[in-house]
């Protein structure tokens, strides 16, 4: 019996494209978009621009400085860690730390790092730093 028996008669079909829109969030839930995706986002010039006209790492930078400076609202320590998750993908290439750096986003994570009462925001922080050291930029700014 021959494939042609078997599954009776059939077209045959070809894919030449397969095209997949992702809906990314607004800035408002800048703290929802995968980590794993800024990461990729920011090895690339496209990638770079949608992040700066998203306004991803200016988010960052009130939610660090209202968690530092408590200034209302303050953010919730889940939302303090997960921004920084953000900003030690985004600061792991160079392109991503030269703008942290310009931003004085660094001198926060620094505070952070040695001022926060929270054990765990403070073991958050030195792992972010850890992260920066993996661009060389980043090596010579923490060194």
């Amino acid at each position: 019996m021959s494939e042609q028996e078997d599954y009776g008669s059939f077209n045959k079909l070809s894919i030449y494209r397969i095209v997949i829109n992702v809906k990314l969030p607004t800035v408002e839930h800048a703290e929802e978009l995968p980590l794993h995706l800024i990461n990729e986002l920011i090895k690339t010039k496209r990638g770079r621009n949608f992040i700066e006209s998203k306004k991803y790492v200016e988010y960052a930078f009130r939610v660090l400085n209202n968690y530092i400076n408590k200034i209302s609202p303050i953010p919730s320590l889940l939302e303090v860690r997960s921004t920084l998750w953000f900003l030690g993908f985004y600061g792991s290439r160079n392109e991503g730390i030269r703008i942290l750096n310009e931003k004085k986003i660094l001198e926060k994570i620094i505070t952070m790092t040695y001022n926060s009462p929270t054990l765990s925001l403070r073991g958050t922080c030195r792992y972010i730093l850890n992260m920066f050291s993996h661009s060389e930029y980043g090596r010579n700014l923490l060194i």
